[in-house]
């Protein structure tokens, strides 16, 4: 985060006004990019809730509001990692489960065409 507050009119400019810049390219005082793009065959770009034009930002504090006060907390903040913050999700624990060789045979072999579940097996 850059600590500084922005109302709707900043996060507006800063999303039309933006500018893309390569690793070793600059601004300068005047807005241009100086510098030469580098050769690359990819293109990835990084964004947040505040690159979302479609949404105000007091949606988005209020999406935050509740998710702080879901019955549900780690799900509500799966979901503001994934939509609204763009932060990858850490695993709350690794569990282990151990399975029967029957179970796993019956979840990778797929079923006789025309047969449901009451005919499987018979």
């Amino acid at each position: 985060m850059c600590g500084e507050l922005w109302d709707e009119d900043d996060g507006l400019s800063a999303n039309l006004h933006s500018r893309l810049v390569h690793e070793g390219q600059s601004i300068d005082a005047d807005g241009e990019v100086a510098g030469d793009a580098p050769q690359t065959d990819t293109l990835g770009f990084r964004y947040s809730a505040v690159n979302n034009l479609f949404v105000t930002a007091a949606e988005i504090g209020g999406d935050g509001w509740r998710a702080r006060r879901s019955s549900d907390e780690d799900n509500a903040e799966r979901e503001m990692r994934q939509f609204i913050w763009c932060v990858p999700t850490a695993p709350m624990s690794w569990e282990e489960i151990n399975l029967a060789v029957a179970e796993l045979v019956e979840r990778t072999t797929s079923p006789a065409r025309a047969s449901s579940p009451r005919t499987r097996g018979n």
